[in-house]
């Protein structure tokens, strides 16, 4: 059994040595990957842009989102059209769902202080890797876990809950990582509270990118 176990343990060495030369083979191959991205991401002078947003039990309702990346990359003299164009050296597409989460009051009835977004940004160039990343934001309840929450605003129906959070981190989470820092210091100067905070707290190192 001594044999036994020593050959096994031999074995697993083995294989460990192969599996963390496969692993720096890979990451390294993805590192290379991610700087070849980077650097075309970084000379696109012309980019389509394509804002697909929705709203669960909301109709007729749209954030200002798509605007506000084209002065950001405007800003940054990226010329911006709008949907398909084949003057386009690369396509930005955005596909994020919003929902107004309901909390119960005390008193009776309902609203909607927290908003939830989920979605993806794909960015798309001839002849380049496709780049993807998640928009995810969740506004965690406060409360300390006492189930007890005081609320300061308290919107009555999903029409009028606060979205601009739900996407302003995340956007500038996309912006950071594939345009860098000179995407936030434009972001600043958005008219979206909410982009310039979640940008500022990047800029500052004290916010997080998304994924």
């Amino acid at each position: 059994m001594g044999t036994e176990a020593k050959g096994f343990l031999t074995m697993n060495r083995r294989q460990s040595r192969s599996l963390m030369a496969l692993i720096s083979t890979v990451g390294l191959a993805l590192l290379l990957t991610g700087c070849a991205s980077a650097g075309w991401v970084k000379s696109v002078t012309s980019l389509c842009l394509q804002v697909e947003q929705s709203y669960t039990g909301v109709n007729g309702h749209s954030e200002p989102i798509a605007e506000e990346l084209q002065g950001v990359f405007e800003r940054m003299g990226i010329r911006v059209l709008y949907g398909t164009s084949p003057d386009c050296q690369a396509t930005l597409y955005l596909k994020i769902e919003f929902s107004a989460q309901a909390v119960k009051l005390t008193g009776g009835g309902e609203c909607y202080p927290d908003v939830t977004g989920f979605g993806q940004a794909r960015l798309t160039s001839k002849g380049q890797p496709t780049l993807t990343t998640q928009l995810l934001y969740y506004n965690k309840p406060s409360g300390g876990g006492s189930g007890v929450r005081v609320l300061f605003n308290c919107p009555k129906t999903p029409y009028q809950a606060n979205y601009t959070a739900a996407w302003g981190a995340p956007v500038a989470s996309m912006l950071k990582k594939w345009w860098g820092n000179p995407a936030l210091e434009s972001a600043m100067q958005a008219k979206t509270y909410a982009l310039q905070h979640a940008a500022g707290e990047l800029l500052s190192g004290k916010g997080t990118a998304t994924p």
